[in-house]
């Protein structure tokens, strides 16, 4: 049983609502960030009881920001946790929210879960995720469900929204002489995919990627010995 387990199942603070799979996947992404100096925004506050978690997991020296709609969510601030009263939705609360605290390294979307909002703040808020920053969305189950802008295969869900930026992490190999790469080409390191989470892990790109070869035994007449396509710029 790691930490988030634990803490769920023994917790007499604040309420939260979490499914059981999810501690493992925070376990394997936050771990790099514990006692460390850090900050973190979680979209969607609810009962505030997943910010005392955070704020238990990270240690003293975590900053903590929760954005909600409800005002009384106010209420949940304490030691080490702020909270910002607003739409995720809203670029104005966004701005403010960067011009007041910066950066982050940890950005936890657990807010609307409605595709068109979700997609908002990812494209409005990665730009401020800190380099080698975590930006995890929750509940992405909803991408399917029609109340919440989804659907199978459904133009405009975060899911497919997802699926576009494997396009784009891939794009040194299209039409890789002459194409334009964008932000999130040069910044999304990884996307990983979980049932009903997707966890994007940010580093900048300094080169183009390029193949390796190392020296061996091969036959003089075999130049590539492994019959690998040799994307050499």
């Amino acid at each position: 049983m790691n930490f988030f387990e634990n803490y769920f199942c023994n917790n007499k603070k604040r309420p939260m609502n979490k499914w059981g799979h999810y501690f493992e996947i925070y376990d394997k992404h936050f771990n790099k960030f514990k006692d460390k100096k850090i900050s973190l925004l979680e979209i969607g506050v609810g009962h505030g009881g997943s910010l005392q978690m955070w704020k238990e997991y990270f240690g003293e020296n975590i900053s903590i920001v929760g954005l909600d709609i409800c005002p009384d969510c106010k209420n949940y601030e304490e030691s080490q946790i702020k909270v910002e009263i607003g739409s995720q939705y809203d670029s104005v609360v966004l701005d403010s929210l960067i011009s007041k605290y910066k950066n982050f390294d940890i950005i936890i979307d657990d807010g609307s879960h409605i595709s068109e909002h979700v997609i908002f703040s990812f494209n409005h808020l990665f730009k401020h995720l800190n380099e080698d920053g975590i930006y995890l969305v929750e509940d992405v189950h909803t991408s399917y469900v029609e109340s919440f802008g989804g659907g199978l295969r459904k133009n405009g869900s975060f899911v497919e929204f997802v699926k576009d930026k494997f396009d784009e992490i891939n794009m040194f190999y299209t039409d890789y002489h002459n194409a334009h790469y964008n932000y999130m080409t040069k910044y999304i390191h990884s996307i990983n995919v979980y049932d009903s989470v997707v966890v994007f892990d940010k580093k900048f790109k300094k080169t183009k990627p390029h193949s390796m070869s190392s020296p061996g035994n091969s036959l003089p007449h075999e130049k590539n010995p492994s019959g690998n396509l040799n994307l050499d710029y």
